[in-house]
C-alpha cells in the first residue's frame, strides 16, 4: 500500500511540473470591450394616457 501511495504522489508530482502559468507579457496591446443591449416597445392600443402596465 505504501508503494502505490508512494507511485501516486510521484506521478502527480511530475505531471504537476510539466504545467506552467502565463507568460508575463508587458507588450500586449490596449483593447477595449463592450456590450449594448437595446429594447423598444409599441402599443398597438394606443392609450389614451400612454401609459403601459409595469410588466411590459
Amino acid at each position: 500500500m505504501k508503494n502505490l501511495t508512494l507511485a501516486v504522489v510521484m506521478i502527480a508530482g511530475f505531471t504537476s511540473s510539466f504545467t506552467h502559468a502565463e507568460d508575463n507579457n508587458p507588450n500586449t496591446p490596449l483593447t477595449f470591450n463592450g456590450y449594448a443591449e437595446t429594447y423598444y416597445s409599441y402599443d398597438f392600443n394606443k392609450p389614451i394616457n400612454h401609459t403601459k402596465p409595469p410588466f411590459i
